[in-house]
């Protein structure tokens, strides 16, 4: 598959599931949409998010992971001013290797030989013991280009297995980058914040941007929006109904934001977790309910859902869940590959899009709203 000609301008994400390939055939959409308020409700990696920023929505991102969070608020808060004011390489240089350790090192105590060297766990204690003296900006960019840079050093990505003898055993390789592996965070974090600066980062307009943290498990906890556009793109469940846990996959991360949870690891499993969050997206039946919860909270938004055509539920229960909420639903198929670590032939990702279900006119009459302004999706 081509690249999207908008992949290289948005910085490297890597989370499992992110759209950041898919940017340009997204935007060729939602770019069409008239702007206003847009919810990413399951925003993840942030490139939605950035994405909607660039087109000039006033965005509202959301997720149930803190570091998702943080990265959303870079992301949709960042200025190239802001950037060029501080001097990053300094800064990463006194918190990762000069800064002192005034507290226990949980990282070197609780997770020694599970995902990074003893001194990259030092490095990483050191540094979530003092970044919290930072300003609020700043300690948001440290905080994701760090993360980035634990990423960068993890085999596959993830944090779902104690494995770091994968990086230290002296064996030919089929597969990962023994140089990546090797280098510093702090040329990983430097390399993730000059992509950041790289990114389009558009002026803020009058309608300031926002991140929300909450489980869509619980939508009644969700701060009072009323959004022209919602972006939905949830946890990928296998047609074999094996789902992704983003918790367990990306848990450790979560202790840049609070310290206090690595010494809360299970003890009793290889990868000693640190956080575990539910999400109705674990089988099809409790996410088509999710589904269903969503239309209904946000009946005057435009919905537009990216998913994978081997997944569960199926393309045809998500169309029913949206015809009997009252949205018909088109599907377009926007991109074909073969993913990562998937044993199964190349699927299709897909956009379903449903129209506003009502508006109140000033006649005081219920009309269904046209699709009209709603992109036509094959």
């Amino acid at each position: 598959m081509p690249q999207d000609p908008l992949t290289p301008r948005f910085p490297s994400t890597r989370f499992q599931g992110s759209k950041r390939k898919l940017l340009g055939a997204l935007a060729g959409t939602l770019g069409r949409y008239p702007r206003g308020t847009a919810i990413d409700l399951y925003s993840g990696s942030g490139s939605v998010s950035l994405l909607l920023r660039s087109l000039g929505f006033r965005v509202v991102a959301n997720d149930y992971l803190r570091f998702a969070n943080n990265t959303a608020a870079v992301f949709l808060g960042a200025t190239p001013q802001a950037l060029r004011a501080v001097d990053w390489s300094a800064k990463l240089r006194y918190l990762l290797v000069e800064a002192p350790i005034s507290a226990t090192p949980l990282v070197h105590e609780r997770f020694r030989g599970v995902f990074f060297t003893c001194e990259e766990n030092l490095a990483i204690d050191r540094f979530c013991q003092n970044v919290i003296y930072e300003a609020e900006f700043t300690r948001a960019v440290l905080t994701y280009a760090v993360g980035q840079g634990l990423l960068m050093k993890r085999p596959y990505n993830l944090f779902h297995r104690a494995n770091l003898q994968m990086r230290l055993k002296e064996v030919r390789r089929t597969f990962g980058n023994a140089a990546t592996w090797a280098k510093p965070i702090a040329t990983h974090a430097l390399k993730a914040i000059a992509e950041l600066a790289s990114a389009p980062l558009r002026p803020h307009g009058a309608g300031r941007h926002q991140v929300t943290h909450v489980n869509t498990g619980d939508l009644d906890s969700f701060p009072h929006t009323e959004p022209e556009l919602l972006y939905l793109d949830p946890p990928y469940i296998a047609g074999n109904g094996r789902a992704v846990d983003y918790a367990d996959f990306y848990h450790f991360l979560e202790g840049l934001l609070d310290y206090r949870l690595f010494a809360a690891g299970d003890a009793g499993r290889p990868h000693r977790p640190i956080v575990a969050a539910p999400t109705r997206w674990r089988s099809g039946q409790p996410a088509l309910a999710e589904l269903a919860e969503i239309c209904e909270k946000w009946p005057r938004a435009s919905i537009f859902l990216s998913y994978r055509d081997d997944g569960m539920p199926s393309v045809s229960e998500l169309r029913e869940c949206f015809a009997r909420s009252g949205r018909p639903a088109r599907v377009r198929c926007i991109a074909a590959y073969k993913y990562a670590l998937s044993h199964s032939s190349s699927s299709r990702e897909i956009l379903l899009s449903a129209g506003p279900l009502r508006v109140r006119h000033a006649g005081g009459d219920l009309r269904r709203r046209s699709l009209n302004r709603v992109p036509v999706l094959a």
